[in-house]
């Protein structure tokens, strides 16, 4: 599981591991769809919140409109995302930051529910340190100890916890049957199991590089593709940096989330059959992708 998609799937997961889980009814759809949706819903809202960020000498890692992103909790869920996986540093960092996004993020949807009188209150916060409190007296141990076992301020702790409740309460609001289906007729290839045989150029860019001329020459075949003066296999053999080239660009029948990356498949699944993309970038280059055939998904909602 990817860090913001772990970020995303918020529902209920409470630090207290003493068993302050929040409970409700369960859900009878999958949880990928349930994820793109909330994701799609915290993009749309943040979408046109302004953000202001700013590095301090204390442990901040940035500020949301005055409100702190604290560096433990960008290291928290860093560590939980993570489990007992190892990687490498630079991975490590650009997780990192991607973490921290997901923090502003969230923290954007919450101003967003506040100001709409829809986030969790401090009595409901109250309410909520006061059921782990008896949890835990119950086992023997106070609200002081268990946040010095788990490393965290009763600050931090209430405002996890808010975020918890308003999520939650969110999720409710508008993670419903009929809301799930519309955005699984929306997004139906994404869901069903629709295979897709496509072949691709590449015009491969380093980081030194320049990427305008690459794309305008990638739009100039792409439009005799379209024009019909070129067909993508010769286009593909003439233009190609990739592997593929000498066999017509064609990579064969790849499923909407692998094997291919989330870049590629993104532009690929948008098209019909005989289509060629719009030229987009990739970590290897400038691409163009031609759908050749499509095996519609059989799965309904």
């Amino acid at each position: 599981m990817t860090t913001s998609r772990l970020l995303h799937n918020e529902r209920s997961d409470h630090i207290c591991s003493s068993g302050g889980r929040a409970t409700g009814r369960p859900r009878r759809h999958g949880w990928l769809l349930a994820r793109w949706f909330c994701g799609w819903l915290s993009w749309l809202w943040c979408a046109t919140m302004p953000l202001h960020a700013q590095t301090m000498t204390e442990p901040i890692a940035a500020r949301v409109n005055g409100s702190p992103i604290y560096t433990a909790d960008v290291e928290y869920e860093l560590a939980r995302a993570l489990g007992r996986r190892q990687v490498a540093e630079s991975v490590r960092e650009q997780l990192r930051s991607e973490t921290l996004e997901q923090l502003v993020r969230r923290q954007l949807v919450l101003e967003w529910l506040a100001e709409r009188k829809q986030a969790a209150t401090e009595a409901d916060v109250d309410l909520m340190l006061q059921r782990l409190s008896k949890q835990l007296e119950a086992r023997g141990s106070t609200l002081n100890e268990h946040l010095d076992e788990i490393g965290f301020s009763e600050p931090r702790l209430r405002a996890r916890f808010r975020w918890t409740l308003s999520w939650d309460r969110l999720l409710d609001r508008y993670l419903t049957d009929e809301n799930l289906e519309r955005f699984f007729e929306q997004h139906r290839r994404d869901f069903d199991g629709t295979l897709m045989r496509v072949a691709h150029i590449l015009w491969k860019v380093d980081a030194s590089q320049d990427t305008a001329p690459f794309v305008r020459e990638a739009e100039k075949v792409r439009e005799k593709l379209v024009a019909g003066e070129l067909d993508f296999a010769t286009a593909a053999r003439t233009y190609s940096a990739a592997p593929t080239a000498e066999r017509g660009g064609e990579i064969g029948w790849i499923e909407r989330h692998e094997p291919m990356p989330a870049a590629f498949s993104n532009a690929a699944f948008q098209l019909a059959r005989g289509e060629t993309s719009q030229p987009f970038m990739t970590s290897f280059g400038v691409r163009l992708i031609h759908s050749i055939e499509v095996a519609p998904g059989q799965t309904t909602w």
